[in-house]
């Protein structure tokens, strides 16, 4: 199991925010991120042009206050859809 940790999170976030390619799949389920790793991710999915995500895999994501929200802003600002979360 490799740790992709935060600032994996934060490297695919900065990536979200320069390109426009679309992302439909995406497991960073127990890769050891934070809430902070999750905000920084859906901050560069606000930046992309990526609105249907097939699937993500968030299990054992450690969410708290912030990364709830950052989620939530994500799917209702962008207008964005998940077809299967797990």
């Amino acid at each position: 199991d490799t740790l992709f940790e935060d600032k994996g999170l934060v490297a695919v976030s900065n990536y979200l925010k320069k390109s426009s390619a679309h992302i439909s799949y995406l497991n960073i389920a127990n890769t050891g991120h934070t809430s902070k790793g999750l905000v920084n991710l859906f901050a560069g999915f606000q930046d992309n042009p990526s609105k249907v995500l097939q699937y993500l895999g968030l299990s054992g994501s450690k969410f708290a206050a912030e990364g709830s929200t950052a989620f939530w802003q994500y799917l209702v600002t962008n207008g964005a859809s998940i077809d299967e979360l797990c």
